[in-house]
């Protein structure tokens, strides 16, 4: 694996974020990439998400082949950074309780983000169980009359 730190320029990007484009054959033998984000970035994030500031954000991507029907790429993606927000109640920065700040929310925020409730194996597709009709009631009337 290859390991590059490297700071990005907004000015770069064609309407993204943030864009870091490498190889797919790159990718899929294995890379190891620390991205820093300069703070001009820093500020088109923070006002995309609506974020009081994002003081830091470096992202730590590692990347290795997955098997399956077609050639695919597993991205791991993990995050540090220094982030203000805002309460979404009082519109106060950071939520503090006596002097306290609940980590726990934040971890169950991410869980709850990265979490596909609907999983599945690679390559199995979602059928449609077509249910019998329910029988007509005319139906069921021809059959009291005797009718085929």
């Amino acid at each position: 694996m290859s390991k590059t730190n490297t700071k990005t320029d907004p000015k770069s990007d064609s309407g993204h974020l943030w864009e870091h484009k490498v190889r797919f054959d790159a990718a899929r033998k294995g890379l190891k990439l620390t991205l820093t984000a300069d703070e001009a970035r820093r500020r088109l994030i923070a006002e995309a998400f609506g974020m009081i500031s994002l003081d830091a954000l470096t992202a730590i991507i590692t990347t290795s082949a997955t098997t399956g029907l077609k050639p695919l790429v597993h991205v791991r993606v993990d995050l540090t950074g220094e982030v203000t927000q805002e309460c979404g109640v009082t519109l106060d920065p950071d939520v503090i309780t006596n002097g306290q700040i609940d980590l726990g929310l934040y971890i169950i925020e991410a869980l709850g983000e990265a979490y596909d409730p609907f999983a599945r194996k690679p390559g199995v597709v979602f059928e449609d169980i077509e249910a019998e009709p329910e029988p007509s009631p005319f139906a069921a009337l021809a059959k009291l009359k005797g009718e085929p």
